[in-house]
């Protein structure tokens, strides 16, 4: 399957961090996305972190009812609570 765009939006310790990846399926979009998190470090010092939990977490994702092409991945760092939405995007 040929990549497709995902835009993740990610909300965590008060913060909201967006980004792009290109992935052939959203369990690898959420990879892709752990990589950049770990490479930009959008959320400082919580980054390698929160990219090791995503990784960890790619069988986590699920589907919001309704919608297609979406899907939810929330996980816990440090008792703080990551939510990410993932959007197919193009």
């Amino acid at each position: 399957m040929a990549n497709q765009l995902f835009t993740i939006m990610c909300e965590f310790d008060g913060g909201t961090y967006l980004s792009q990846v290109h992935a052939p399926d959203e369990q690898q979009a959420l990879i892709a996305w752990s990589e950049v998190v770990a490479r930009e470090r959008p959320m400082g010092d919580d980054a390698l972190l929160i990219a090791y939990t995503a990784a960890a977490g790619k069988d986590d994702l699920t589907a919001v009812a309704g919608l297609s092409g979406v899907w939810c991945w929330s996980g816990m760092v440090e008792n703080r609570l990551i939510l990410s939405n993932f959007v197919r995007s193009a």
